[in-house]
């Protein structure tokens, strides 16, 4: 057999193990990735019953702005309730917490509240922040919304969506970037938006 045979033979193995291996790597992804329909992609979310999630939160209002680091921890599928604004060095702005998932102790300015409606104790403080005692949308949930909008390349993720809170102010909440966790996509850049008041939500971790 001829050298050049050889390598002939020695490129045609080579070509087809790389094919192979391809193939077997592209089944491991498709097993691997997460759901990648609509459905599929929230019943994922719907399983997660407790998390916590880390990061910066912007309140903006058209003559003043602040922000703080936020923690939001929930337990028992929102049973148990807990979230804290801390300034830059960590100094407390704002503990909330629930143990039944109806009454809140609030702590704000050195101060201990009870409440049942912390989303209006918040609105008349200058720090409101929407859909307080059903957070599913900060998954990525669409259940809460009035109406949404997928993302065009990939329509099991929200793109935007629209609430009405309790106080009757429509919200638009915008998605503007995601993350894997776990495999599950999360949310990881939201902005929230009523006539009145801007938020913006950057996520640095999920646990659940």
């Amino acid at each position: 057999m001829s050298i050049r045979t050889l390598l002939s033979l020695f490129s045609i193995l080579v070509l087809s193990s790389g094919c192979t291996l391809f193939t077997g790597q592209q089944k491991s992804d498709l097993y691997l990735n997460p759901a990648k329909t609509p459905a599929k992609h929230q019943q994922r979310l719907q399983s997660v019953t407790s998390w916590e999630m880390e990061g910066r939160i912007a309140f903006i209002r058209p003559q003043e702005r602040h922000s703080a680091s936020i923690q939001w921890h929930e337990r028992i599928n929102h049973v148990q309730r807990e979230i804290w604004l801390n300034t830059v060095i960590g100094v407390s702005i704002a503990h909330l917490k629930s143990e039944n998932g109806q009454s809140y102790v609030l702590e704000f300015d050195g101060k201990n509240y009870q409440t049942d409606d912390p989303e209006a104790f918040l609105a008349a403080r200058g720090a409101s922040f929407p859909n307080l005692k059903s957070p599913r949308w900060l998954l990525g949930e669409t259940q809460d919304f009035d109406s949404t909008t997928m993302k065009p390349n990939q329509p099991h993720l929200i793109q935007s969506g629209i609430f009405t809170n309790q106080s009757g102010v429509q919200w638009q909440v915008n998605y503007h970037q995601y993350k894997t966790y776990r495999g599950l996509e999360l949310p990881s850049f939201i902005q929230l938006e009523s006539p009145d008041y801007k938020i913006k939500l950057k996520v640095h971790t999920w646990n659940f």
